[in-house]
């Protein structure tokens, strides 16, 4: 059987991912939600979190290992993906800001922690996903009005251009806010498609 580890944004939880989960669980994979402290803790303490739930749930019997990751849960992934772990086979990056966030610019200024730092468009960039695993990028287009500011295609916290900023196989462009990603059926549906297919 196939693992599959998801993990939450900035101020994310677990629940918000139960449709995803379900969804997955459905389709015969392992899925669990990676959790790990988005206001307070660090990047790379996030990082460890998830690379230590990629050990304990080495796939048995063949199985691969599928990473998911939301907003900075993608940035998260992403991480762990350029390190290869053991039977990586794809990640999927649900609005995740790539490229930064200009929103996430001027929340800083207020808020200087170390998840906003990095979110910002100042970011040290991630290494690219390792050759050989599919990657899949989905982005949001709703509207929402914190989005105005940006002045491009956005879903109110990324652009979409930010979101596809990463090399990557197939992606999709919701017509969602950001806020309402993780809690969409189309995502899932979405998911499970690439991680069954290798494209959504």
């Amino acid at each position: 059987m196939d693992t599959v580890l998801v993990a939450h944004g900035w101020l994310g939880y677990p629940r918000q991912f139960r449709k995803l989960i379900a969804h997955l669980r459905a389709a015969d994979f392992d899925a669990r939600v990676v959790a790990y402290p988005s206001v307070t803790g660090t990047f790379e303490g996030a990082v460890d979190i998830a690379r230590a739930a990629a050990q304990a749930a080495r796939p048995a019997d063949g199985g691969r290992l599928h990473l998911v990751g939301f907003s900075l849960g993608g940035l998260v992934m992403r991480a762990l993906a350029a390190e290869a772990p053991p039977g990586l086979a794809s990640l999927v990056l649900i609005g995740t800001p790539n490229a930064g966030s200009s929103l996430a610019d001027l929340l800083r200024l207020f808020l200087p922690t170390p998840a906003l730092r990095r979110l910002s468009t100042d970011a040290p960039v991630l290494p690219p996903p390792p050759p050989g695993i599919r990657v899949g990028c989905i982005a949001g287009s709703g509207f929402d009005p914190l989005g105005l500011m940006m002045g491009e295609a956005n879903d109110g916290r990324v652009a979409v251009s930010s979101a596809l900023a990463v090399p990557h196989d197939d992606s999709r462009v919701l017509r969602l806010r950001h806020d309402t990603l993780p809690f969409a059926l189309e995502t899932a549906a979405l998911v499970v498609s690439f991680l069954r297919h290798g494209h959504f």
